[in-house]
């Protein structure tokens, strides 16, 4: 269903031709019935989420998009200023708060989005309690 969810965005885009644009909507909707009827009505709200998901992703996108323009301009800045000196110590002030960004942002985004939006996926309660070090232990009293 995602598939054919990105072919038919491709038409409106003229990357496909026009004459696609109905059967890709009949597979469409063909599609969702058989998703419904085989997985539930949980599988729509599974489907939502995992458009939410590649929209995520996309947003870890756009922060590297975004510190690829903030060097270019500090590299810009560089050859703006009158003078060599003070054009290099605010392309490097540039160059280092973008990477300060750089190096935090994604890092929170992307665990952000595997700890909250993906352990329910994987994980799943029960097996044995966890208990470091418990070798080292004394045995309980009787």
């Amino acid at each position: 269903m995602l598939i054919l969810t990105v072919f038919l965005l491709l038409v409106p885009f003229e990357i496909l031709p026009r004459r696609f644009f109905t059967p890709l909507a009949i597979a469409i909707l063909v599609s969702f019935v058989v998703l419904v009827a085989l997985e539930g009505l949980v599988a729509v709200i599974e489907l939502i989420s995992t458009f939410g998901h590649v929209l995520s992703y996309a947003r870890i996108m756009a922060i590297g998009i975004a510190s690829l323009m903030l060097a270019v301009v500090a590299n810009e800045m560089v050859g703006a200023m009158g003078s060599v000196v003070v054009g290099v110590l605010f392309g490097l002030l540039f160059h280092l708060v973008n990477f300060a960004i750089g190096l935090f942002t994604p890092a929170i985004h992307a665990l952000r989005l595997h700890y909250v939006e993906f352990f329910g996926e994987f994980f799943s309660p029960g097996g044995t309690a966890y208990r470091p070090l418990g070798h080292w232990r004394s045995s309980p009293q009787p």
